[in-house]
């Protein structure tokens, strides 16, 4: 581990005999805990016993997807039958990690358990607060998230006493409730690891869920709705009504503040800049329909500052020089009044970015981003045919640079270089 400093005397014989009886023993609980799982599952038993079952189990492997998919169906049980008068009377079963809630008193339980509704939402309380915990130890296993997501689907929306006489806008923050409190715990987690994909992942689901709530109360017609992408392509979408269009455009704006506060935090965030390619072409199409196609080319300029800025910072970061070369192919899909002033466009944009780009060469000579970037530019002026573009680099010479800084791609940089050669033989 970093910052724990390793003993150099190996251990004596004792300590390793004492360790080998202590992983043995270990490995003698787990097999006793597992084998009562599968017992229960092969008998099919969808009690509490067998919810039990999957929570001890689970407590020593969380990676055990079957464990996983069983408790579903055991909770799924639960929900249609109820708990048992036995149940109702006892404390409800610990959280399966130490640093779990503090346990319920028994009046709260038999209370929540007098409906089915209250049931329901007490045991999925539950399991979003053990896989909470186990997030906390193991923030990188598919199947907790996905358990998570299922709680959460299976979660009823937040009750209105009078929900026929509520606004539309009222009732989209009903359905969304749910889910904005758990982009608070994302938030919270993205800021203890930035760049944790399986966060930003789960953010990216979460948000189509919020954007979902919208659509699902502004829609005229369940049919209306259900024929909608989901977002951000909702924002772009012909079909889109307007006051779903609107919402989701909110959403959108704020998102990429929220990634933009991401990336200035961390340029090597690659997670907040892929985030950003997803939401960007689509509030670019929602705002190009309303405004002239001229905006566009203006916020693609604002959006060359930013990366150019994490360029100069670290030139070395790959995550930046893919997110550059993304934005230059969005050169391509920037409308214009005309075929010329389209190429024209294009050619003054990547111009500019290859001078950039040549400019921090002569402070990094071996950056090889530098390098394949230029020559991958040269390639898409020589393709708008402008004359001279990219000159002031030979393009060979950068070849031959490149084979000698990026040793892993040799072979595919002299496969370039010969090419090179054999156009002026």
């Amino acid at each position: 581990m970093h910052g724990v400093k390793r003993s150099l005397a190996p251990p004596s014989a004792s300590a390793r005999e004492a360790r080998k009886k202590k992983e043995a023993a270990k490995l003698d609980e787990y097999l006793v805990v597992e084998k009562a799982f599968f017992d229960a599952k092969q008998q099919g038993a969808l009690d509490e016993s067998a919810l039990d079952a999957t929570t001890n189990l689970l407590a020593a492997n969380p990676e055990h997807y079957t464990a996983w998919n069983y408790r579903r169906s055991v909770l799924s049980n639960l929900f249609a039958v109820g708990l048992s008068e036995t149940s109702k009377a006892t404390q409800p079963v610990p959280d399966f990690f130490a640093a779990a809630r503090e346990p319920q008193a028994s009046s709260s339980s038999a209370e929540s358990s007098s409906s089915p509704g209250l049931l329901k939402r007490r045991l999925l309380e539950e399991d979003l607060a053990l896989t909470q915990e186990a997030l906390r130890i193991h923030p990188k296993v598919y199947w907790i998230w996905n358990h998570r997501k299922w709680c959460l689907i299976e979660m009823p929306n937040e009750a209105s006493s009078d929900e026929k006489n509520e606004g539309l806008e009222a009732q989209a923050k009903l359905r969304a409730a749910k889910w904005q409190r758990e982009m608070g715990l994302v938030n919270k987690m993205l800021e203890l690891d930035p760049r944790n994909f399986h966060g930003w992942d789960y953010r990216r689901y979460l948000l189509t869920q919020i954007a979902l709530a919208s659509v699902h109360a502004y829609a005229s017609s369940p049919s209306s709705s259900q024929s909608l992408p989901s977002w951000p392509f909702t924002l772009t979408h012909p079909s889109t009504p307007t006051a779903i269009q609107t919402h989701h455009l909110q959403l959108a704006r704020a998102e990429l503040t929220y990634t933009l506060r991401k990336i200035e935090a961390n340029f090597s965030n690659f997670s907040a800049w892929h985030q950003r390619s997803l939401v960007l072409p689509q509030v670019w199409g929602c705002e190009t329909a309303e405004t002239k196609s001229g905006d566009r080319w203006k916020k693609l300029d604002e959006e060359f500052d930013l990366v150019r800025q994490a360029m100069y910072t670290d030139p070395d970061d790959s995550s930046v020089w893919l997110y550059h070369a993304w934005l230059v192919d969005q050169l391509d899909h920037s409308e214009a009044s005309s075929p010329e002033e389209q190429r024209d466009r294009q050619a003054k944009s990547l111009q500019r970015e290859m001078d950039s780009i040549s400019e921090l060469l002569e402070v990094e000579p071996e950056s090889k981003w530098c390098l394949e970037a230029l020559i991958r530019y040269q390639g898409l002026m020589n393709e708008l045919q402008i004359e001279g573009g990219g000159e002031g680099r030979d393009r060979r010479e950068m070849l031959r640079r490149l084979i000698e800084v990026d040793p892993d791609r040799r072979g595919r940089w002299a496969s370039l270089l010969e090419k090179e050669q054999d156009k002026t033989s």
